[in-house]
């Protein structure tokens, strides 16, 4: 496959389904603990893995959802970890896991916004190519006049 350039999304794809997998193998062990219907944490599970699959360089709009499934991950698991934390302490499984997940999301956050940016910086300094060409290859308007 082929490197492009400030393209990040093979790993945000990768990350995603880390967490996609760490959140459905340990899901038996939480449904408790979670304290939601069973077909939300299946939905964010789902979600996830369907932003895996959308990525792609070819589109803006996968990065968009990617920083948006990656923010939610973030905050969710990262409030799961806070509150079970201060109700149980550090030595429970499921504080560790859910910290786990907010790092892994974290860090799909990070790369997907690294990869927006410099499609957006890319896009620019094209564009200003693209006017200083044409501003220096158009010839001289005819005014007209006598030479």
């Amino acid at each position: 496959m082929r490197h492009i350039a400030h393209y990040y999304g093979d790993t945000v794809r990768r990350l995603f389904v880390l967490g996609a997998i760490i959140m459905i193998l340990t899901l038996p062990f939480f449904v408790d603990e979670i304290g939601q219907p069973l077909i939300i944490p299946l939905g964010v599970i789902l979600a996830t893995g369907i932003a895996a699959g959308l990525t792609s360089p070819q589109n803006t709009w996968s990065a968009l959802l990617n920083v948006c499934v990656a923010a939610g991950g973030v905050i969710g698991f990262e409030w799961y970890a806070v509150d079970w934390y201060a109700r149980y302490g550090r030595e429970e499984f499921f504080f560790w896991t859910s910290q786990t997940l907010a790092a892994i999301f974290l860090l799909a956050l990070y790369f997907s916004l690294k990869t927006i940016r410099m499609s957006g910086a890319i896009r620019a300094w094209k564009k200003i190519k693209e006017e200083e060409e044409s501003f220096f290859n158009t010839p001289p308007k005819d005014d007209g006049g006598d030479a």
